[in-house]
């Protein structure tokens, strides 16, 4: 996924638990940048995740379920977390439906 828009940079966003997190030193979601660095972008391991436009604006974003507890949460533009839903979705996928 090329969530900030810099796609000959090769960026791809990863979720590591105890069980493959080799070398990583702490859970969560990580983000391969730069095609050389491994960044934190959340300390808690991801259920589901899909990509998308789902502001509209042409950037991709990524739709997140945390948890059991956690809801529904979008990372827009590499950059804000909004809360989409209380419920937390087990898988996620991301359609263009109108075209």
């Amino acid at each position: 996924m090329d969530i900030d828009e810099q796609s000959n940079l090769g960026k791809v966003t990863w979720t590591f638990t105890h069980q493959h997190r080799r070398g990583f030193g702490s859970d969560g979601l990580w983000q391969w940048t730069d095609n050389k660095d491994w960044v934190s972008v959340h300390k808690m391991a991801v259920i589901a995740m899909t990509s998308g436009d789902f502001d509209g604006n042409g950037q991709e974003d990524i739709a997140i379920s945390f948890s059991a507890s956690s809801g529904l949460w979008y990372r827009l533009n590499g950059k804000a977390w909004v809360k989409v839903h209380n419920l937390s979705p087990v898988n996620i996928v991301a359609a263009d439906l109108d075209g």
